[in-house]
């Protein structure tokens, strides 16, 4: 199937694939609303906030890149940096 540029997956140096942007867009924004909606609700108490975060995050992430990884199985992986296939 023909590549999609979020979805793909990325082929590294060695050849193993890494998540595709999607994946890396998820964690961003995850981890972003985790720490604020952790805040949010922790009463301003660090203890609390830093255990509903990473609750929170660690549930969202796994759910997340489940699904990316069975959407980006369909797409042929690409290079993450394309200088490593340019001839010198």
């Amino acid at each position: 199937m023909s590549n999609s540029p979020l979805h793909s997956p990325r082929r590294d140096q060695i050849g193993n694939k890494t998540p595709s942007t999607a994946s890396r867009l998820w964690f961003i924004f995850i981890i972003s609303f985790s720490i604020y909606l952790g805040w949010y609700y922790s009463a301003n108490n660090i203890g609390i906030w830093f255990l509903c975060s990473l609750t929170m995050a660690t549930l969202l992430l796994n759910i997340g890149w489940l699904i990316f990884s069975k959407i980006s199985e369909q797409y042929d992986p690409v290079e993450l940096f394309t200088y490593l296939n340019e001839e010198e």
